[in-house]
């Protein structure tokens, strides 16, 4: 993360636009108890080679927990096809809807 990221982002201070993100990713963390108001549904692949899965089931198990209206879609190939097959399917629905 150090890499992408402004070493302001890594001290207590920070700087003034870090303050304004870090306090919006602190609100809305899934490490406490905030959980969406609107309806959410969460889409991951189980073979992501770019995002653990572990991470969408922690997020999705973390909302459930807190009162969230949250769903939670599987696919099983890896993080680009998955992507590919889930708009595919998305523009076809919308498009014979």
């Amino acid at each position: 993360m150090t890499t992408y990221m402004h070493p302001d982002f890594f001290t207590a201070e920070k700087n003034e636009s870090i303050r304004k993100v870090d306090s919006c990713l602190r609100f809305h963390s899934v490490i406490g108890s905030w959980a969406p108001k609107a309806p959410m549904t969460i889409i991951h692949t189980v073979n992501d080679d770019m995002a653990p899965y572990q991470i969408a089931e922690h997020m999705y198990n973390t909302f459930l927990r807190n009162g969230g209206n949250v769903s939670l879609v599987k696919g099983s190939t890896d993080h680009f096809s998955y992507g590919l097959e889930y708009y595919l399917s998305l523009i076809t629905y919308m498009v014979l809807k």
